[in-house]
């Protein structure tokens, strides 16, 4: 197996950050300026375009090309809000 470069990606966007953290507040019956840090993920965590991990890996082109081929090996039927929503009738 060769190397990949990936994230720790937890939301879709850098905008869902503050969703998360709204979700956290109602799961821990608190508020979002009682919120511990330790009970959010970091904001950083978004899902990244190929454009800004060649950004933040200059270096290691190898690994993000390999990313890149063995996802277009994986079979995913991803089902997106907007999809859904499109469904509805």
């Amino acid at each position: 197996m060769e190397i990949i470069a990936t994230g720790d990606v937890y939301f879709l966007s850098k905008e869902d950050y503050h969703t998360h953290r709204i979700l956290r507040t109602i799961d821990l019956n608190t508020t979002l300026s009682q919120l511990p840090l330790n009970e959010t993920k970091d904001q950083r965590h978004f899902f990244r375009s190929e454009k800004e991990m060649i950004d933040l890996f200059p270096s290691s082109m190898t690994a993000i090309n390999n990313s890149q081929y063995l996802a277009e090996r994986c079979k995913t039927d991803w089902i997106t809000p907007i999809q859904s929503s499109q469904n509805c009738h």
